[in-house]
């Protein structure tokens, strides 16, 4: 399967854990890393952020959204989705999985397949108002262009998503991912996060890593709880556990063992939940 990275900037240690954990879990995965600097990781293809563009791209960065938010990783998240449009143009492939650089992956692509609906972005949500790239699986380029046009219609006119959804204030790119849903849900698979009897492997859109992790770089922040997450609540109405065993996270529901495919590290330490 293809595995579609991209990082804007300097790139950190710890995205050399993510990679190392895509290859070994999922030793014929074809790595493409979309970056402007050449990443150390050896075993992926290098695809400079210079060679990609289109009019979507230009549009956005004219529009200057974020002009007034000082985290320039605002504008990057959005602008993340359609470098990856245009990388897949660029590379002609018409699936790819994709996630943020902060994820590891326990599973290989053939071990979940059954759980994505091929011609739709199978994507893992937060709440009710947000979808997260903690998974992606890509499974159609004609539908994800789509999406990719609905979400420039919304950004046409913002204010007025930004009046009925989000008390007036800047919409960022998870949000924007969620009215694309909202207008067309056929477009999109969301993916299962939570235990239920239709399935003994779970997704983690951020909310397992915090709670195993924690949320903080520098501050002990372990078995974070956030009320806010379909996969908080479940943690604080069931009582579910999440642990390790053999170096691979699980859940304990109701006497019944989950496993998790991924794990999105929030507080970037992968070094210690590498599967190896």
């Amino acid at each position: 399967m293809n595995y579609l990275y991209f990082y804007q900037g300097n790139i950190p240690n710890y995205v050399n854990y993510s990679l190392e954990s895509v290859k070994y879990s999922d030793p014929d995965a074809k790595i493409f890393f979309c970056s402007d600097f050449k990443p150390s990781f050896k075993e992926l293809t290098h695809i400079n952020l210079q060679d990609l563009t289109s009019e979507h791209i230009k549009f956005i960065k004219k529009l200057n959204y974020f002009n007034n938010i000082k985290n320039p990783l605002w504008e990057t998240s959005l602008l993340r989705i359609y470098y990856l449009l245009s990388a897949a143009e660029y590379l002609k492939i018409n699936n790819f999985v994709h996630f943020d650089s902060d994820v590891l992956v326990y599973k290989s692509f053939k071990e979940i397949e059954n759980f994505f609906v091929n011609g739709k972005l199978n994507i893992t949500p937060l709440n009710e108002l947000f979808l997260i790239f903690g998974y992606s699986y890509i499974s159609s380029v004609e539908t994800y262009k789509l999406i990719c046009e609905d979400m420039i219609k919304i950004l046409e006119k913002i204010e007025i998503y930004q009046n009925k959804y989000y008390e007036n204030k800047k919409i960022n790119e998870m949000l924007l991912l969620n009215l694309a849903y909202l207008e067309k849900p056929d477009n999109f698979n969301l993916l299962n996060i939570t235990p239920n009897e239709n399935s003994n492997i779970l997704f983690d859109p951020v909310s397992y890593g915090q709670y195993i992790s924690g949320i903080d770089k520098k501050n002990i922040s372990r078995k974070t709880i956030d009320e806010d997450h379909y996969v908080g609540r479940e943690i604080l109405k069931s009582g579910m556990k999440i642990y390790f065993k053999n170096k691979k996270p699980l859940i304990k529901h109701n006497k019944i063992f989950y496993e998790i495919a991924n794990l999105h590290v929030h507080k970037k330490n992968l070094k210690d939940y590498m599967p190896t």
